[in-house]
């Protein structure tokens, strides 16, 4: 079904504009392939969905940087996305459970020539980057934010690739601020990990809601010496030598527009916002690429965006191309100086 589905949107994406017969044909092979049953609200729903699939067309006629089609949220109205997708990226404020100062907290800084930076960086091709999770309809950007970041400090470290726990930071992390499904914040889950540890994903698999925290015994991946989390300070420049010289970071952007909602490939330059509400991935650049870019694991499965991935364009603004520079945290062994 999957490849008939993909067929039909080729063929349909090539007429100059949607007929009636085949946003029918789109809508129906959309439910099938997602197993989709909207009972009494059908017709609504395929309304909502002939009304994205327009502003995705409309959107693609302008010869953006990017382009919009038929994702796993198109049957969604975008405050239906915003609700179920994003806005559950908590604060940053300091956890009941710590007392850190600003000092105490590695930092950072890119001081070198501009042009002394790697052209461009790909982790995900470099190995240390998992495959793309879905995070289902649950508020756990910032489980996925910070557990990608680890994996790849995990993979440096160790030379292993592994899937760590998403869910042990989302039942545990509680008392540090965290609320599970209803939000939470990067800076929050490291703080518990640099206590706890953090266990396997096959030790302590994703559930997608909120459980107690189950017993977490011995850990199987990092101890609490062993890691501690960092900032990035300074432009888009310290992002960049951060992603070069650190790996992988936890960012955070602003995803509740209808350019995520919809994206299908291409590099994201503008339409989105800066207020923060969705954790994600930095997992490489290229300076070179036609529009400059940032590439960003997302946890919203591989039917989304470039397979899972979206790149977010690369500009000089005070807080990048939808907030991408505002919220920039890391993890680093304990020996990193």
């Amino acid at each position: 079904m999957q490849s008939t589905f993909l067929l039909l949107t080729i063929l349909v994406s090539a007429s100059a504009e949607y007929t009636a017969v085949e946003v029918e044909m789109l809508f129906q092979a959309y439910k099938e392939k997602y197993r989709h049953d909207f009972g009494v609200e059908d017709s609504y729903r395929k309304a909502v969905f002939e009304s994205n699939l327009r502003f995705a067309e409309m959107m693609n006629k302008k010869g953006l940087s990017y382009e919009l089609g038929i994702t796993p949220f198109s049957h969604l109205t975008n405050s239906e996305f915003k609700a179920t997708m994003t806005g559950k990226l908590l604060g940053t404020a300091q956890s009941a459970s710590r007392n850190y100062t600003a000092t105490s907290r590695t930092t950072y800084q890119y001081d070198g020539a501009f042009e002394d930076l790697p052209r461009s960086v790909d982790y995900v091709k470099q190995g240390r980057v998992t495959k793309v999770k879905n995070q289902g309809e649950c508020g756990s950007c910032w489980a996925f934010s910070t557990v990608g970041a680890l994996e790849g400090l995990y993979k440096e470290v160790t030379g292993k690739l592994v899937d760590l726990s998403e869910q042990q930071l989302m039942d545990c992390s509680k008392e540090y601020g965290n609320e599970g499904c209803g939000g939470g914040n990067m800076d929050r889950a490291y703080e518990y990990v640099e206590d706890h540890g953090i266990k396997l994903n096959a030790t302590y698999p994703y559930k997608a809601h909120d459980q107690l925290c189950a017993n977490v015994g011995t850990q199987e991946a990092f101890l609490p010496f062993n890691v501690r989390f960092g900032r990035v300070k300074g432009s888009y420049s310290s992002v960049l030598g951060a992603i070069a010289h650190m790996g992988p970071l936890s960012v955070a952007v602003e995803a509740d527009s209808k350019t995520f909602q919809l994206y299908k490939k291409g590099v994201i330059k503008g339409n989105c916002g800066v207020v923060l509400n969705h954790g994600v991935v930095a997992v490489g650049y290229d300076l070179d690429a036609h529009d400059p870019y940032y590439l960003v694991k997302n946890s919203w499965g591989t039917d989304w965006g470039e397979h899972g991935y979206v790149k977010i364009g690369i500009d000089h603004s005070q807080f990048g191309i939808c907030g991408i520079l505002k919220d920039v945290t890391f993890p680093v062994s304990a020996s990193y100086q």
